[in-house]
């Protein structure tokens, strides 16, 4: 089974270490507007309206009508973490330089198998993303169900080069409930609880308690998920350093890999020069 890269800062990987956690963050906060591109197309006017009229057509209008809300919500139950199949190359150790600072993280693929609710999946590279067929794609041959993780695979192939996979945790159905009850349903509570403490029905402190609890259990949706690997033994299979980090780091990194007992490979030797 191949092994899949990471670059990141030294402290990410001291803190995955730690912790023995990945850590996941939702399509909602990625920089690059088209990737997730149906999801994102479908919260604004125009893209709802093109996405309904391209359901219509492979759907009978009710479970239409119901795949279009549920789109609107469905990138909330997942949550990603992107590396890669590159073992290394000078893009992306400049893209992830952190100050020459970073270091690269390598994990057998198939120690992801072991983790409950996860999926690996490759990066579809296009020269363009089309919104009709984005969503024909996520359509299942019967036209009664979404695929809806595969929105999250697409990208410009402007990003070829770093030959991506993303690390996606399904079944955050909690999550998406909250998407679903916002916005307006945690200030329905409080207009509600002001209207019972000024009718004098409720004591102001009970109030508060209440609508603590509301927005606890209905609040927005998390951005941020932790996926424990403890149960995986030697789940970090070694560490490499930036090739143009400082020496102090290559020192520190390598203490911290002998206490912790991680394969250490050193300082990449990408720009090492030698006679052949």
């Amino acid at each position: 089974m191949p092994s899949l890269y990471r670059f990141t800062t030294f402290q990410a990987v001291v803190d995955m270490n730690q912790r023995k956690q990945l850590t996941l963050v939702s399509p909602s906060l990625w920089l690059d507007p088209y990737e997730g591109y149906v999801y994102a197309a479908v919260k604004t006017a125009e893209g709802r309206k093109r996405v309904a009229a391209e359901l219509a057509k492979h759907m009978q209008p009710v479970p239409a009508e119901g795949a279009l809300q549920l789109l609107t919500i469905l990138d909330s139950l997942y949550f990603v973490q992107c590396w890669s199949r590159k073992p290394e190359s000078d893009a992306l150790w400049r893209i992830y330089s952190h100050d020459n600072m970073s270091v690269r993280i390598e994990v057998d693929q198939a120690s992801f198998s072991l983790l409950e609710y996860v999926f690996v999946d490759n990066v579809i590279y296009l020269p363009n993303l089309n919104l009709e067929s984005e969503v024909r794609e996520l359509l299942s041959a019967d036209g009664l169900s979404l695929h809806g993780r595969r929105a999250l695979l697409t990208k410009r192939d402007a990003f070829q080069h770093e030959e991506e996979v993303r690390i996606i945790v399904q079944g955050d159905t909690e999550n998406m409930t909250r998407a679903a009850t916002q916005p307006g349903y945690v200030e329905q509570w409080q207009q509600a609880l002001t209207q019972a403490v000024q009718a004098g029905q409720m004591p102001p402190t009970e109030a508060s308690s209440i609508l603590s609890r509301v927005r606890d259990e209905h609040g927005p949706p998390r951005k941020l998920l932790r996926k424990s690997f403890d149960h995986v033994p030697q789940f970090v299979k070694s560490l490499m350093l930036h090739p143009l980090a400082p020496s102090w780091l290559d020192d520190t990194l390598a203490e911290y890999c002998r206490i912790h007992g991680i394969h250490y490979l050193g300082k990449s030797k990408l720009y090492d020069f030698s006679i052949q």
